[in-house]
Formats: C-alpha cells, sequence, structure tokens
C-alpha cells in the first residue's frame, strides 16, 4: 500500500511541475494573406447557350478574362464566386456558388416546376460561369442579368 502512495506521489508531482527554458530566437517573418475582389456582371447578351451536338443537356454559359487569376492563384491559392442579389440596395445579399433554386409558376391550369442551378469553374486567366435548367418549359429562354463577385486569395 504504501508503494501505491509513492507512486501517485510522485506522479502527481509531475502534473503539477513544468519545466521552461530560455526562449529561442525569433522565427523568420511570415507572408500575409492577400486578395482580391474582382466584380463581375453579366448581362442577357453575355450567355452563351451550349449544348451537346444533338441539342440535349442545354445549358448556358458567360466567360470571363481574369488576368489577376495567375497560375500561382490557380496552383496555391483559392478562388471564391458569390452570386449577388439586389446589388446596392439595403437589401443586398450574396450567396456562394455552387447555387441551386427551385422555382414554380402557375398559369391557370398550367403548373411548371424547375430548377436553376448557378455554378463555376476557373483556369488560369479566365472564369467561366454556368447557369443550367431542370424540367425548363421552354430551354430556350436565357437568363438574365446577375452580378458576381470573384474572391481571389494568395
Amino acid at each position: 500500500m504504501k508503494h501505491i502512495y509513492i507512486g501517485l506521489l510522485i506522479l502527481a508531482s509531475l502534473f503539477f511541475t513544468s519545466c521552461e527554458g530560455p526562449m529561442g530566437p525569433q522565427g523568420p517573418a511570415g507572408e500575409s494573406t492577400q486578395w482580391e475582389i474582382i466584380n463581375l456582371a453579366a448581362n442577357a447578351n453575355s450567355w452563351q447557350r451550349m449544348s451537346q451536338e444533338d441539342g440535349t443537356n442545354a445549358f448556358y454559359m458567360a466567360s470571363f478574362d481574369i488576368p489577376e487569376l495567375t497560375s500561382f492563384i490557380y496552383n496555391s491559392g483559392l478562388v471564391q464566386c458569390y452570386l449577388e442579389y439586389d446589388q446596392g440596395s439595403s437589401n443586398a445579399s450574396q450567396q456562394l456558388l455552387p447555387q441551386v433554386r427551385h422555382y414554380e409558376q402557375v398559369d391557370g391550369e398550367n403548373y411548371d416546376l424547375w430548377t436553376e442551378t448557378v455554378d463555376y469553374d476557373y483556369m488560369v486567366g479566365n472564369v467561366n460561369i454556368y447557369v443550367t435548367y431542370s424540367d425548363f418549359p421552354d430551354e430556350t429562354i436565357a437568363p438574365g442579368a446577375m452580378n458576381f463577385r470573384l474572391v481571389l486569395m494568395w
């Protein structure tokens, strides 16, 4: 029993003691995070209808040249795109892409449901934004004007 008390006493003393030595030299200064925000506006004429050769799987694309999107940012940074709603108003808001919204339209006895998906991809010097409609009654209706906020961080 005496050995148990001695063992507990040694264990407790290890918990309540600390070792502290002299402070080492300061390390090299790190690089700070940098970012750039680019506002993009797609008007109704910006959207190009794309599809497979047989016309199926249609979607719309707006392409933007972004010279600020360098190979360094592409390989080592972060690129995020937001869809802006009510830009410039007191009700303005943003949503990180991809954005998926479900809509309905009731016109007399006609009842239409569809989904709008907005997403993006990027490469060095370019960003493409896509709008895809699912079950849309008329796929020839292009998206209207949309505002986007592109955030580059490195």
